[in-house]
């Protein structure tokens, strides 16, 4: 799909997208018209968009797609708006490593949605573009903490347990990471619970603390069959 078909869809959608958002959409598709993988985002953002009219058109026929697409007039409803900046909050992280922008529209979510699925899953990618790409641990410890408390508890719980821990390790406050870890031992998770071992050692190591970070690494070393951490010699 070319750089101006995508554009031409894009305005088709002209009265049924804030200005804000259509000048967002026209900004990236300006950006990655060369790039490699401008087709699969511009279906992205072209599917997205037909979700707004998904009652007047018939997904699978192009066709009657294109017939009917021009009668698009109506404003996005608010689930459309939360998958619209949920898209451009992935497409600025995945695509394009603008996180600032992405965080923007990750949060938006969080803040304007009072939908719990959404939230969680905004609240998941804040969490890993904080910790993965911007390596902020303070603010990556307080989304994770936020997740581990959830009411009621999810589905993940125990993985948002340990990333709030190893937040507080990378954050180098490991006195505070090794009474964390100790609660992720404790879950007896077949990976946490080991990983928790290994990280509440270094904590230990980077304390001086020897003799415990040799117990704790042991008990790791005892917990794993193989792992890549260990280098043959």
């Amino acid at each position: 799909i070319s750089s101006s078909k995508t554009k031409e869809y894009l305005s088709i959608y002209k009265d049924s997208l804030s200005c804000e958002i259509k000048k967002e959409f026209e900004n990236i598709i300006n950006h990655i018209s060369n790039q490699k993988n401008f087709s699969d985002i511009s279906y992205k953002i072209i599917n997205l968009l037909r979700n707004n009219n998904e009652k007047d058109i018939n997904k699978n026929s192009q066709q009657n797609y294109d017939q009917k697409s021009s009668a698009v007039t109506k404003k996005p409803s608010k689930n459309i708006r939360i998958k619209i900046n949920f898209q451009l909050g992935e497409i600025y992280s995945i695509y394009l490593n603008n996180y600032e922008k992405s965080l923007k529209h990750f949060n938006k979510i969080v803040d304007d949605s009072n939908e719990p699925l959404w939230q969680v899953k905004s609240l998941e990618k804040i969490g890993e573009i904080y910790f993965n790409n911007l390596n902020d641990y303070e603010k990556s410890k307080e989304v994770f903490n936020k997740l581990s408390n959830f009411v009621p508890a999810l589905k993940n719980e125990n993985e948002y347990r340990y990333k709030y821990a190893l937040s507080i390790f990378h954050n180098k406050e490991y006195t505070k990471s090794i009474v964390e870890l100790k609660s992720v031992i404790d879950l007896k998770h077949p990976e946490y619970s080991v990983e928790g071992y290994y990280y509440t050692g270094l904590a230990h190591f980077y304390k001086k603390e020897w003799n415990l970070a040799i117990e704790n690494w042991n008990n790791y070393l005892r917990r794993i069959k193989q792992s890549d951490r260990i280098v043959d010699t």
